[in-house]
């Protein structure tokens, strides 16, 4: 199939599952769980899926960090450190995707859910920035783990950065979420570079994805201002367990 010349159903979905994908990125994570079965069903091989899929999270992280900043939630300096400790270990992620299983990617990503349930569930209530050193050589150390992940795989990334925002340098959760798709929105742009060098992009497909995404970003960004952090905490965790749910059974039964 040429996917320079998509049909007007397929743009179609593509927009509603990136509108829907950006919302609950946004709010907590799993959007990638949506977009990319649906790229393969219309034919696109994972690894052209899971790289044209960067394209809508660079938009929708876009949308997210442009509208926590105006919201007041975003501390950057937070955003520099984790930034420069994620990024490097991205590219190498991404570097080392173009060829990856569908096997390896359901088993690494049931494991962070599930870890990602247990931190979120028992986190506490925390402030906007990082105050303690400690706190601060933790997550760093931490996000040179999951840069790695941005690159490589990517799906379910959100879940496993809110937990160590969250849990690990206790910061509320709403303040989690603005630095969380700021770092994802860095590490992103260099995944794509990677995967652009690589001619693993269909920008057709990807650019349909983001017109959505974006949208759905800035949505959920007021709803988590509006409502604040013990409202996102239901809906991080419905939504953790719904995906570990759904992912374990297509793997009982693959």
């Amino acid at each position: 199939m040429d996917f320079t010349t998509l049909e007007w159903w397929q743009l179609l979905a593509l927009l509603v599952a990136g509108l829907v994908a950006g919302t609950i990125n946004t709010l907590a994570g799993g959007g990638s769980l949506i977009t990319l079965p649906l790229m393969l069903w219309i034919g696109l091989p994972a690894p052209v899926a899971n790289a044209s899929n960067r394209i809508s999270l660079i938009f929708q992280n876009i949308s997210g960090t442009t509208n926590f900043h105006r919201s007041g939630r975003l501390h950057w300096p937070t955003v520099a450190l984790l930034a420069s400790c994620a990024l490097p270990p991205a590219l190498l992620g991404a570097w080392l995707a173009i060829d990856v299983s569908e096997t390896l990617f359901r088993r690494i990503l049931v494991a962070i859910l599930l870890v990602s349930i247990v931190i979120v569930a028992r986190g506490r209530r925390g402030g906007g920035e990082l105050t303690q050193p400690r706190q601060r050589v933790k997550l760093a150390l931490w996000f040179v783990v999951v840069g790695f992940y941005a690159g490589f795989i990517q799906a379910g990334l959100g879940f496993a950065l809110l937990a160590l925002l969250h849990g690990v340098g206790q910061l509320d959760l709403v303040r989690s979420n603005a630095i969380k798709v700021t770092v994802v929105l860095i590490c992103q742009v260099g995944a794509l570079a990677v995967f652009t060098v690589a001619g693993s992009v269909n920008w057709t497909a990807g650019l349909a994805l983001a017109l959505g995404s974006a949208s759905g970003a800035a949505i959920a960004v007021r709803m988590q201002v509006r409502k604040g952090t013990a409202w996102v905490r239901r809906i991080v965790l419905g939504l953790l367990t719904t995906c570990t749910v759904i992912l374990v059974i297509q793997e009982i039964f693959a």
